[in-house]
């Protein structure tokens, strides 16, 4: 493994921490507005970003 591998691969665990940290704070917030609806769509923005940048 190459320093550059190992500092991607840092950097990509470090983005999964952050959106599922995210994820689960826009959880909270909506459950608490009881709008089910729009926590689907950040979510999902946010899952296809991720997928994209790998």
């Amino acid at each position: 493994m190459t320093e550059e591998t190992l500092t991607v691969n840092v950097l990509r665990r470090t983005l999964n921490l952050i959106v599922k940290t995210l994820d689960l704070s826009l959880m909270a917030v909506y459950s608490q507005d009881e709008k089910p609806l729009q926590t689907k769509i950040p979510r999902r923005l946010l899952r296809g970003a991720l997928i994209t940048s790998n």
